[in-house]
């Protein structure tokens, strides 16, 4: 299978069940680490033409509510270069593709 150098690049038909398993991966290093606020955390990745390496990778970041405003900015809600893996599965599943 084809390297994903982004989220945009990913196949509702072939690269679901890899995401998918990406965020399970994410949830059980929160677990590891003994997260226990599971709706303080923010997992996603970045969109191009922002990446911070040249690869497909889950950003997990816990608490997200003591994130500082450099960290808002690249990862927060409102962020033009971040997007959330529970909404990049909901886009694949419904449309095949992140748009």
């Amino acid at each position: 299978m084809p390297i994903l150098w982004h989220c945009q690049q990913a196949d509702g038909h072939r690269n679901y069940l890899e995401l998918e398993q990406m965020e399970e991966m994410g949830r059980g290093i929160l677990e590891k680490n003994e997260v226990r606020d599971l709706d303080d955390v923010r997992m996603g990745f970045h969109l191009p033409p922002f990446s911070s390496v040249p690869h497909l990778h889950l950003h997990v970041l816990a608490p997200a509510s003591q994130m500082n405003s450099r960290s808002l900015v690249r990862y927060g809600p409102q962020s033009y270069w971040f997007i959330t893996v529970d909404k990049v599965l909901h886009q694949l599943k419904t449309n095949n593709k992140v748009k």
